[in-house]
């Protein structure tokens, strides 16, 4: 069975809905992938270190998005 390798998620209802439902309770910050874009891993429940880059809704750049992924294909 293969784990998901992380998660890009977008909005603080939707990180927050994840977060509960993946009985998470904390994020540990590991990185900035660019300014106001924190990289996390969850610090606890069954996905502990789960990589996640959380980005609020209306934050960031045209491009934001883009950045993330190719961040997170070079790490």
């Amino acid at each position: 069975q293969k784990r998901c390798g992380g998660l890009i998620l977008t909005g603080g209802d939707l990180a927050m809905g994840v977060f509960t439902h993946l009985s998470a309770s904390s994020l540990r910050i590991e990185d900035e992938v660019l300014p106001g874009i924190p990289l996390s891993t969850l610090a606890d429940g069954p996905f502990a270190r789960l990589r996640l880059v959380t980005k609020a809704g209306g934050f960031g750049e045209k491009d934001a998005m883009v950045k993330i992924i190719q961040y997170l294909m070079g790490s």
